[in-house]
């Protein structure tokens, strides 16, 4: 199997080594890389850290290129599309066209004019592809769509979501400011760079009837993108009729990340940050009380990249395909409208 990387950020090097070490090998691996930079990304004790070295494909152990034409010439059975969120469907359009499978780091793109080319080339090539949202694979995140399915507590009366973090904290080896992240043109801003509980929110509900938003006062981060963002999202399910708000923002200091779903028998709360979950029922009992111990971050993107590499070598659909990655960029864009708008979008 040939792998192709685009863009060797800390997320595309994170892939990197999670497909080398599943795949116990360092051969037929190219590295396609835009920029002169040489920095290697790691995770370490207090998250990201950086060094500078010669060449990141040296460090690494695999070949890499700066020239496009030859990474298409090279023909890779699989590509992870790791490169700013503006550039993302032109790139998975180009290498499924020569019969690549694609993984694309999440969102899936911010250019939904191209989502129909985009579909008319998968299926017409058969591509197997797949959106990176890693937390589909954390054991809370897949026993609570499990809970929902079943309603074991009854029916949905509303939900509330909170992801408050800090900007300067994501890549403190390098100005936060210049990061795409921080430019809402190349992907930018909160619902599309936080858009991973905007995932969670539509796998557990599905797609909203409406969206409302409003955008936070001015922080002092001084980016040019949204930096906070509260959300009203109307659900319907089964006949009834819920709100879920989301909360975003990257001004916040002090890491908070956290859901609570209110059911008819019961209410279920969620700590992704500390990775606990808790089902209280209306008596007040604690039916679930559950930690992960030991948890580490980077067995979901394991996880992740086993069920797609399994996929594209049994040939089967993934559990997030382009179709299913596409429902959060329209919630997020939504969003968008509605702050632009400062109206109600309908879906």
């Amino acid at each position: 199997m040939k792998a192709l990387f685009i863009g060797t950020g800390s997320i595309g090097q994170r892939h990197l080594r999670n497909y080398i070490q599943i795949k116990n090998t360092t051969d037929n691996i190219l590295l396609f890389k835009q920029t002169n930079g040489n920095l290697i990304i790691e995770d370490g004790e207090f998250g990201l850290k950086a060094k500078d070295c010669s060449s990141i494909s040296e460090y690494y152990g695999v070949q890499e290129t700066k020239d496009f034409s030859l990474a298409l010439k090279y023909k890779p059975d699989v590509v992870f599309i790791c490169n700013p969120s503006a550039y993302h469907i032109e790139y998975a359009i180009l290498l499924s066209k020569i019969g690549s499978h694609v993984f694309i780091e999440k969102p899936l793109t911010i250019k939904t004019d191209l989502i129909p080319k985009m579909e008319k080339v998968i299926n017409k090539n058969k591509t197997i592809t797949m959106v990176g949202y890693q937390n589909r694979f954390h054991k809370h995140i897949i026993d609570i769509k499990e809970i929902l399915k079943k309603e074991k507590f009854g029916g949905i009366i509303s939900a509330r979501f909170v992801w408050n973090t800090y900007l300067p904290d994501h890549h403190p080896y390098e100005n936060y400011r210049k990061g795409y992240v921080a430019n809402q043109d190349s992907g930018g801003g909160v619902a599309f760079a936080l858009s991973h509980d905007i995932d969670i929110i539509q796998h557990f509900f599905g797609m909203p009837e409406k969206v409302f938003a409003l955008i936070g006062g001015k922080s002092m981060l001084n980016i040019n993108a949204i930096d906070t963002v509260s959300s009203l999202l109307q659900f319907s399910n089964s006949s009834i009729s819920f709100p879920v708000s989301l909360h975003l923002s990257f001004a916040q200091g002090r890491e908070e990340r956290k859901f609570e779903i209110l059911m008819e028998k019961a209410l279920l709360k969620c700590d992704l940050k500390n990775n606990t979950l808790k089902i209280i029922d209306n008596k007040r009992k604690i039916i679930i009380d559950k930690q992960i111990l030991n948890f580490k971050r980077n067995d979901l993107f394991l996880a992740e990249m086993n069920h797609f590499l399994d996929s594209v070598l049994k040939k089967t659909t993934t559990c997030i395909t382009v179709a299913e990655g596409l429902k959060s960029v329209k919630i997020a864009d939504a969003i968008y409208k509605s702050v632009d708008s400062k109206k109600l979008i309908l879906l």
